[in-house]
């Protein structure tokens, strides 16, 4: 009896640490996948940026007339959550927001442009669908509006009807009178529109119902976000994605400027991390503020770290060692023993919209 005893804590010792090992391998596995999908999609949409649109409204010869607010192609800030920061030290998300034609790629045609009123032709790209239409005409996006002269206009729409194919913006182009081509020509036929817009990826705590909490009932899981904002930069309600869960950083460095201002010579500027381009004030070369120039940005790093969904109570708790050091060991709730796994990839992104129009 002694010797079938011990033989059976053995068993169920064994058979505990190979549970415990399998169910942590499976959730390594599991937020790999997640980082690997994370990192895709911003590479994709942070390539987009400027596609179908300005680099930067200010600078871009080709806009005009000018719009009452600056639009800009990219830009970063140092915002996002952190779970206990005292405890998970050295880490502080940043954010990217990006502009361009997120709401579709497509191209739509003209019937006419009379005041503020716009009739878009039927066939082609013109949606299938009123609730496809809508998706892509409403009041939190613009229409971008290139005339025969190749002179771009953009203009926030106030309202459209999937019926008469028309798009009312919220203030009327102006009219075209040689030698002044900043405008719409005639009665606007044939001219190409597409719709523009802001999207932003943040780490954001999850708010959903049923968000685990530790035991002081904070909020422990965060979140890769990517969310829609108006023409003004305000989130538009209900439009948050979940990228990636259990996202714990996101950061961007080896940023690659281009610092010619004639457009002839290009002049390749590095600069490694995000505290040279935007700083805690939210000023800085590729920051919102004014006086910044994200229309110079040619190249840029994302780093993305995520953790396992649970943490492991035989692996000891380590501080990340600097702002830009690798951590392995994330805490993911301060009232548990142990802690969570991370896994962090990193990927260079090129902004072809903005070497192609070269804006200065």
């Amino acid at each position: 009896m002694v010797i079938g005893v011990i033989l059976l804590g053995s068993i169920y010792y064994v058979y505990t640490v190979s549970a415990r090992s399998y169910r942590m391998e499976e959730e390594v596995v599991r937020a790999s996948e997640t980082l690997r999908f994370g990192i895709e999609q911003l590479r994709r949409d942070i390539a987009a940026a400027g596609f179908l649109a300005t680099p930067e409204s200010q600078a871009d010869d080709n806009v005009c007339p000018k719009p009452t607010s600056r639009l800009m192609g990219i830009y970063f800030e140092r915002i996002g959550d952190t779970y206990e920061p005292g405890t998970n030290v050295n880490i502080r998300p940043s954010a990217v927001t990006l502009f361009g034609a997120f709401p579709s790629p497509n191209v739509y045609f003209t019937q006419s442009i009379l005041g503020s009123t716009v009739t878009l032709q039927s066939g082609g790209a013109f949606p299938a669908s009123e609730t496809e239409f809508d998706e892509i005409f409403n009041s939190n996006h613009m229409l971008r509006i290139v005339n025969s002269e190749q002179y771009e206009m953009y203009y926030r729409i106030a309202s459209a009807d999937y019926t008469t194919r028309t798009v009312v913006l919220e203030s009327a182009p102006p009219v075209s009178i040689p030698p002044d081509y900043c405008g719409v020509q005639g009665f606007g036929v044939g001219l190409e529109v597409n719709v523009v817009g802001y999207i932003r990826y943040i780490v954001r705590r999850d708010v959903r119902s049923g968000a685990p909490v530790d035991g002081n009932g904070t909020i422990t899981k965060l979140d890769l976000v990517r969310e829609e904002l108006t023409p003004d930069r305000t989130v538009v309600p209900g439009s948050r994605l979940i990228v990636g869960e259990s996202v714990v950083d996101l950061q961007f460095y080896d940023f690659v400027v281009d610092s010619d201002l004639t457009g002839q010579d290009p002049n390749a500027l590095i600069y490694a991390n995000i505290e040279d381009v935007v700083n805690d004030s939210g000023g800085g070369i590729l920051s919102s503020a004014a006086g910044s120039r994200p229309q110079d940005l040619r190249f840029v790093t994302v780093a993305l770290t995520v953790r396992t969904a649970h943490e492991d109570p035989g692996l000891t708790r380590a501080a990340r060692a600097g702002a830009h050091a690798p951590f392995e060991r994330y805490d993911a709730d301060v009232t548990l023993i142990g802690a969570a796994r991370t896994l962090s990839l990193a990927s260079r992104v090129g902004l072809k919209a903005f070497q192609v129009r070269n804006v200065k």
